[in-house]
């Protein structure tokens, strides 16, 4: 049974029980045992009424006794007040009146009749002779329920549980169901399965679920002996059996359960359970469709008239019930024609598992289905086996098997192959590196129409990379990818205009490009978008269009953007002058490490713009705007000579000039001796020295080195590990713009070290790191976006931070970008 039909607790609608279902599509129904009167037939003149007991018993009144009746309501005895009540909304003996019964109801009820007050609930929820009250219904259900009528109790569960008149609270539902069922509801009982198949309320227990819908169905119960048979189909809580859901399916199916008469025709057409025959499904489909259920009716319209199923009618049907999006019932039959060998089908199975479409997320499945397709020749299922390796998802990273199968699948032309083919080729992976054969396969791909590979191929052309150097080619080829939409290939193409790369220099064309690529979303064709309206090259200088786009690029962590909407607010430029909003940006800006934005901050904080004025502070950023970047240092140049010749009395020269300016504080000589240290460069490997050197110069507020000692500590080397003292340094190097320690805190709260996980400070530290280029963080950032870990899911973003990656070369980027087209494309 599907999780939408288990969800939805309704009753099978019956004589008693579809009372309620008149208004709110909810049963408020009372059980055959919870009615004191249940009339058999309408009175003639001069004859009896017979009514059945609680015990099921029935007797014979008359209408003295019926008389005696009014006079003891008019009296004021709640009995006989509730039999009046229920002769008037029956409309027995006298004509159906549901005000007159709500009154006798009301007075029966307020004297503490357990059923009057039970009814009492049912008129005020379904606005039967007073106005519709569902928190009146709620509380007459409950008076009831605590005097232990286990209508009422099943009643004031039912509410709970669906959140009408009270706020929802399965929990609460389940203890009153619970109470109904152990006085043998077996709505209650029944209600109560689904409950613990759902987890819904309840812990999720298959075999306690089992239990009640087994006492349930005893008593006749439709909806129970389908669930039944759902279970044993499944296996779910008792040993697969097919032949005995059958069994349950037929129980519920003949008392007129159409999604019952479904299943059971299904199974007589596949011969699932019982010998395959075409006459008896088509009679309990058409049962089922004479009675609108849709999916009765779909497969009808579906099934040729011969009505002898195979493999590949069954995959048919599974293809039919996707394009109706009832995912459910279309992975039922993927998977029967994929157990019968039948290829596409269990390709089509494995891409399901893989993106976990229509069935739960499960890898190693996939893999197990993409194998049995490739190993019967099926080219695409080839492909997506030799992604799973080249991925290392549902099975270990493999390299040489992923070459292995992608080749298979590219003579076959399948141009996913090809590209990774190139992707393997060009980055020696699983092979050894020839750009020649890497060009030629994204070639391949890229004459196909692959997107990815027609950009990569645009960058071999554009450095010269196993072809020869050409400009022109570079632009044909971002071209065909720029029309398919890739941003990135958008925002190059506009640089080689802007630039004259290959073309005459076409500021128009460029403006064209950046503008594609803007509106996807790229911040730096935002940022080069406004800065050209900033400057009026190409176009008219238009400071509010500038900051428009300027503003876009900046909120997604572009730091030259942020640095020039600092310049843009300081100036009053398409903004009203505004130097607080100036510092925000340059300091942002700052802290990723521009060097323009490091001297305008140090400039504010020497004028006193937007901030007090502070000396100290303006000295600070002018020092780390002066310092152009690591490699710049001194004692990074110093370790260049050491790798440039290798002689040994070089390399002591080095060390000890390290040594002399490391002991007079310097904290880029101290980090650079620690890493001499680490490496063994110019002297023994030393690791206690390493570690000395890091925390002297990470003590200082060197961010190189707190990364590095944090990292010393995750790996434990030169000291014992500890993935909280790694937190704490990589933190301290993280909050002043490092890059790689924002991608190691990322990494620390996504698996929960050092840390309590954390998915969404995960997803900050990500993309603080992933705005600054790192190509792994944007990797991730496209893995939480496509997963909804940590942020709303989006697929569109998570393709955008994919491919951000794949251009700087990340290989899980690449072969993640293809997964999520592919997924689209289901």
């Amino acid at each position: 049974m599907s999780e939408e039909k288990k969800t939805d607790l309704s009753p099978i609608p019956s004589q008693t029980r579809g009372l309620a279902e008149l208004d709110s599509g909810q049963s408020s129904s009372f059980s055959r045992r919870g009615l004191d009167f249940l009339v058999k037939r309408k009175i003639h003149a001069d004859s009896e009424l017979v009514y059945r007991k609680s015990d099921g018993s029935s007797k014979t009144i008359t209408y003295r006794e019926v008389a005696g009746w009014f006079r003891d309501a008019e009296s004021g005895k709640p009995r006989a007040q509730y039999n009046l009540g229920v002769m008037y909304f029956k409309g027995v003996g006298v004509r159906q009146n549901y005000e007159e019964a709500c009154k006798w109801f009301q007075r029966a009820a307020e004297q503490g009749s357990a059923p009057g007050q039970g009814f009492l609930g049912i008129m005020c929820e379904n606005g039967l002779g007073t106005p519709r009250d569902l928190p009146a219904a709620a509380q007459w259900y409950r008076q009831a329920a605590e005097q232990g009528n286990e209508a009422a109790q099943f009643n004031l569960g039912r509410i709970y549980l669906n959140g009408k008149g009270v706020p929802r609270d399965p929990a609460e539902g389940a203890q009153w169901f619970r109470q109904a069922a152990e006085q043998g509801n077996d709505e209650a009982q029944n209600h109560l399965g689904v409950l613990h198949e759902n987890g819904d309320g309840v812990p999720l227990d298959y075999a306690e679920a089992v239990k009640w819908y087994r006492k349930a169905a005893r008593q006749g119960n439709t909806a129970a002996h389908f669930n039944l048979g759902d279970l044993y189909e499944s296996g779910k809580g008792v040993r697969k059996n097919l032949a005995e859901a059958v069994r349950w399916y037929r129980r519920s199916a003949q008392q007129g359960l159409d999604l019952a008469q479904y299943k059971l025709g299904t199974l007589y057409y596949a011969g699932e359970g019982v010998r395959q025959d075409s006459q008896k499904a088509l009679k309990w489909l058409c049962l089922a469709a004479e009675q609108g259920f849709d999916k009765a009716q779909q497969f009808l319209s579906a099934t040729d008239g011969r009505f002898r199923p195979n493999e590949k009618e069954f995959y048919f049907k599974g293809q039919f019930f996707w394009e109706q999006k009832d995912y459910e019932e279309s992975v039922r039959w993927f998977r029967k024609a994929a157990m019968q060998g039948y290829p596409p089908a269990q390709r089509r199975m494995g891409i399901l598992c893989d993106c976990g479409e229509g069935v739960p997320r499960d890898s190693e499945q996939a893999v197990k289905w993409f194998r049995q397709a490739a190993e019967q020749g099926h080219a695409e299922a080839q492909y997506d086996l030799g992604l799973m390796h080249f991925l290392g998802e549902g099975t270990r990273l493999d390299f040489d098997a992923a070459l292995a199968w992608f080749a298979k699948a590219a003579e076959r032309n399948v141009s996913g192959a090809q590209l990774f083919l190139g992707v393997l080729y060009e980055n020696g992976k699983g092979t050894g590196r020839d750009p020649v054969l890497a060009a030629e396969f994204y070639r391949q791909a890229a004459e196909q129409g692959d997107g990815v590979a027609q950009s990569l191929l645009a960058k071999m052309y554009y450095h010269g990379r196993g072809v020869e150097r050409s400009f022109e080619k570079a632009i044909h080829w971002l071209g065909k990818a720029a029309e398919q939409g890739n941003d990135v290939a958008q925002y190059n193409l506009g640089r080689m205009y802007l630039n004259g790369d290959g073309v005459d220099q076409d500021l128009g064309e460029a403006m064209k490009r950046f503008r594609q690529s803007a509106e996807q979303g790229n911040d730096y064709a935002q940022y080069h978008l406004g800065k050209q309206f900033y400057l009026g090259k190409g176009v008219c200088q238009n400071y509010g269009t500038a900051i428009h786009w300027v503003r876009k690029a900046a909120e997604r962590g572009n730091d030259m953007a942020q640095n020039l909407l600092g310049v843009m607010c300081e100036k009053g430029q398409g903004t009203p002058r505004n130097y607080e909003e100036a510092v925000q940006w340059y300091r942002r800006a700052a802290e990723q490490g521009n060097r323009k934005a490091q001297d305008n901050l140090g400039m504010m904080y020497f004028v006193g713009k937007g901030v007090p004025q502070n000396y100290e502070e303006a000295a600070k950023w002018y020092r780390k705007a002066t310092v152009k970047s690591q490699s710049e240092s001194p004692d990074e140049l110093g370790l260049k000579s050491i790798a440039g010749n290798g002689e040994a009395e070089d390399s002591r020269k080095v060390v000890n000039w390290l040594l002399k300016t490391a002991g007079k504080g310097s904290s880029l000589a101290q980090n650079r001796l620690g890493l001499v240290y680490e490496r063994g460069d110019g002297v023994p490997r030393d690791d206690s020295k390493c570690v000395h050197w890091y925390r002297l110069s990470a003590e200082q507020g060197n961010d190189a080195a707190q990364f590095n000692l944090g990292r010393m500590y995750l790996q434990g080397t030169g000291l014992p590990r500890s993935d909280e003292n790694a937190f704490e340094w990589f933190l301290k190097a993280a909050e002043q713009g490092n890059n790689a320690a924002q991608n190691m805190l990322g990494e620390m709260y996504r698996k929960g070290e050092g840390v309590s996980q954390n998915h969404a400070e995960a997803f900050r530290w990500y993309r603080k790191a992933a705005e600054q280029g790192v190509d792994a963080a944007q990797f991730q950032l496209g893995q939480m976006y496509k997963n909804g870990t940590g942020v709303e899911k989006n697929v569109a973003e998570a393709a955008r931070w994919f491919r951000r990656a794949a251009e700087l070369g990340n290989l899980p980027a690449i072969g993640s970008l293809k997964k999520i087209s592919q997924s689209a494309q289901l």
